[in-house]
């Protein structure tokens, strides 16, 4: 899934001469505490809830509590905007196309939809996360090692691990035994990071969802 795929409808981005209170209501209407502010159709930077929300300010003071943020662009992949906004801690990211205008934003909302929807939960199976180095990442051969036990993967992602020297690959397969598939993983140099059952997995990421959603007061 990519950027502009997962703009969120009808949040409206701000301007400099926008009203603070104006700005303070389409947050909470949104449940973000963050909005882009987008001069001439270029985003200018973002506006943030807990730095404006206690202050008596006027429009003239809103320049001063202007925050950088690095948009993303409309087709980059779902990993590398999750990973922007949550290592600069964003509750709603612009979105630009390719000649740098502004063409919506995507909340954390979004993204946990998203990813909560990402697997098929309607076939049984077992989740596996596995780790590499990027220069040995082959998904073909992963495929292989995993139909050789007599299986198939129904779906996978990527995502780079903190160190950007090795990456996560999260699968599902359709089997419950899964202890040959580990064992020839470990025969091939890739790690195995976790393991869940379906009901597991399904488990955590309710539990994610629902946190976070609380955090949002959604």
């Amino acid at each position: 899934m990519i950027a502009k795929n997962l703009i969120a409808k009808n949040i409206k981005a701000v301007n400099i001469n926008a009203d603070i209170k104006d700005i303070l209501e389409e947050m909470e209407r949104h449940h973000i505490y963050h909005l882009p502010l987008v001069e001439k159709n270029k985003v200018i930077g973002i506006i943030s809830e807990e730095k404006i929300k206690d202050l008596n300010l006027h429009r003239e003071d809103l320049p001063k509590y202007i925050e950088e943020v690095r948009p993303v662009n409309e087709k980059e992949y779902f990993f590398q905007i999750w990973s922007q906004m949550i290592s600069n801690q964003l509750s709603c990211i612009p979105v630009i196309d390719d000649n740098e205008n502004y063409i919506g934003s995507i909340t954390q909302e979004e993204l946990v939809n998203y990813y909560t929807s990402s697997f098929n939960y309607t076939e049984p199976g077992s989740i596996i996360i596995l780790s590499t180095k990027k220069q040995k990442y082959s998904l073909a051969k992963i495929a292989q090692i995993v139909e050789e036990e007599h299986c198939v993967i129904l779906s996978s992602f990527l995502t780079e691990k903190f160190n950007e020297e090795d990456v996560l690959i999260t699968i599902k397969v359709n089997c419950m035994d899964i202890e040959s598939i580990l064992n020839s993983f470990y025969r091939f140099e890739i790690d195995v990071e976790v393991v869940f059952t379906d009901k597991e997995y399904s488990d955590i990421m309710k539990e994610r969802y629902h946190g976070l959603m609380n955090y949002l007061n959604v």
